[in-house]
């Protein structure tokens, strides 16, 4: 993902969750296995969880492993549960959800929301939040309060994600020049 471009005073938009995932996985052993598994549980967790501008930033101002940020400080206590959880479960039981391609596509959309200046942030936020709100549906893979409900249907996900997606493209794309 390329960087985005910002004028005047205006302070560059915070890390996506992407970009944070990422360079924690370049703090590892960028082509291990473990590596990608860490990558995609902090891209999961930080897209599920919705952990702050604050939080992504300090993970990407580590510079290494042996100077930690002390980053997970800066979760909330149910996000580092959560985050915590993720890392520990063995390999066999942290069976990622295959999201579908047009949820992956949905969050591209919510992550490239940071970058536009012109989106006020009232609308910004309102689809932060749905983002976010369907992002934890696929996240709890078919449980709600601990109780197991109805196991998640991959096609009506899909079918949502993308509605979702084309909503996002049809009220900010042209003015966000996407």
């Amino acid at each position: 993902m390329g960087a985005a471009c910002y004028h005047g005073d205006a302070a560059p938009p915070p890390p996506t969750c992407t970009a944070a995932a990422e360079h924690v996985r370049t703090l590892i052993q960028p082509t291990s296995t473990r590596a990608n598994k860490i990558r995609d549980v902090f891209l999961e967790r930080c897209g599920v969880d919705g952990w702050s501008a604050e939080v992504r930033e300090c993970v990407v101002a580590t510079r290494s492993l042996n100077n930690p940020q002390h980053c997970k400080a800066k979760l909330t206590v149910d996000q580092r549960a959560a985050l915590d959880r993720e890392l520990s479960a063995p390999p066999v039981a942290n069976v990622a959800i295959q999201i579908p391609p047009a949820c992956r596509d949905y969050q591209v959309l919510i992550e490239k929301l940071g970058s536009c200046t012109v989106v006020p942030p009232s609308l910004r936020a309102m689809f932060e939040q749905g983002y976010r709100e369907l992002a934890q549906e696929w996240g709890l893979g078919g449980t709600a309060g601990g109780t197991r409900r109805a196991p998640l249907d991959m096609a009506a996900l899909e079918a949502q994600c993308r509605v979702l997606a084309n909503s996002v493209r049809s009220v900010v794309a042209s003015a966000c020049g996407w």
